[in-house]
């Protein structure tokens, strides 16, 4: 569930600009792009760390889960 969410940030994060770009700051936006969208979805994480049994993680797989 949280790989979806990253996954799914980072594809927006980096859409379309990546060729836009030379090789070197297209490496950089990649890398960029990956650690935003992990940021990006660590609630996610949190949320089902504290309490895997609580109403929002149930919610949270839910919603990612898929």
């Amino acid at each position: 569930m949280f790989s979806k969410c990253a996954e799914a940030a980072y594809k927006q994060a980096r859409s379309g600009s990546k060729d836009l770009l030379p090789k070197e700051m297209a490496a950089m936006l990649e890398k960029s792009a990956r650690a935003q969208a992990e940021n990006r979805c660590s609630f996610i994480r949190e949320a089902c760390n504290r309490d895997p049994q609580s109403e929002n993680c149930r919610r949270l797989i839910e919603q990612w889960g898929k």
